[in-house]
């Protein structure tokens, strides 16, 4: 009787590049529930910003993949299988990994996917308490400030250039200076929102709102009919907005820190940090 997860039989462990073939949408939704139509946008994002992409295949078929950002120490894998997770992640730990399933034998930490159709029926006579604007590039400075202040450490690259399409980002200013900062991915039908961040002595003011809204209106106008997000269970703010806004939770994924049991067969005690990741691959 097996002990541990199955072990994959089909295809070999391999790196990919810039230029390589995108995967295509149809082998993306054999690996993910919920990422299938994001996931090309993802991988080319990661690629971009000097990140790893990896994947488990023979020939065509693809088992599962993995987007390693090395500067954060944070990975997105996609596979339906166990086996094809722990071959993806195999000598890479200690590492914060998202996943649709919970990995490893330590904690996990939850993360709801909301979700709303486009057009919106309703809330689109909300009233804007702040000046909310796209992000230019001579942001970039104070846009990496607020979110090392808000989260800590985060790889620059992911902000060079600023704003990298077929994403957005979105400012939201007050007595003068950038005090919230919001993201909006919209490559195809399905657009992800995300990076939501708001200087502590600013929130409960409506900012995180004001930046839902645009960021879902410039969605709607560039193609998008549904929007998504990803959002721990522990921040009540975000999901608050969510919910008011006309989301509904229709799935989950998690976060947990990853060690690999090869190089460290005792569980970690270790709990995942929590609260929402500026990372762009990182769910």
């Amino acid at each position: 009787m097996p002990t541990g997860p199955e072990r994959p039989t089909l295809g070999a462990l391999g790196r990919c590049r810039a230029g390589d073939p995108a995967i295509p949408v149809e082998t993306a939704r054999r690996l993910t529930g919920y990422f299938s139509e994001l996931l090309p946008h993802l991988v080319a994002q990661t690629l971009a910003a000097e990140g790893e992409v990896w994947r488990v295949g023979d020939g065509e078929t693809v088992e599962g993949v993995l987007l390693l950002q090395p500067g954060e120490r944070t990975a997105t894998v996609f596979t339906r299988s166990p086996g094809v997770a722990e071959t993806l992640l195999a000598g890479r730990g200690p590492i914060d990994v998202f996943s649709e399933s919970p990995l490893g034998r330590g904690p996990s930490e939850r993360f709801g996917i909301w979700e709303t159709e486009l057009p919106r029926t309703t809330g689109r006579d909300h009233r804007f308490a702040h000046p909310v604007r796209l992000a230019e590039p001579a942001d970039r400075g104070e846009v990496l400030d607020l979110i090392r202040t808000s989260l800590g450490a985060v790889d620059e690259r992911w902000f060079r250039p600023l704003p990298l399409p077929p994403e957005r980002g979105f400012v939201a200013e007050r007595e003068g200076a950038i005090v919230g900062v919001a993201w909006v991915a919209a490559p195809g039908a399905v657009a992800r929102l995300h990076s939501l961040v708001v200087r502590p002595r600013y929130r409960g003011l409506g900012i995180g709102r004001d930046l839902w809204e645009v960021r879902a209106a410039w969605a709607e106008a560039h193609g998008a009919r549904r929007l998504r997000a990803e959002i721990a269970e522990t921040n009540a703010p975000s999901r608050a907005v969510a919910r008011a806004a006309g989301m509904r939770e229709i799935g989950e994924m998690y976060r947990c820190r990853w060690t690999d049991p090869a190089a460290d067969p005792a569980p970690s005690s270790e709990a995942p940090r929590t609260g929402d990741r500026p990372s762009r691959s990182s769910p």
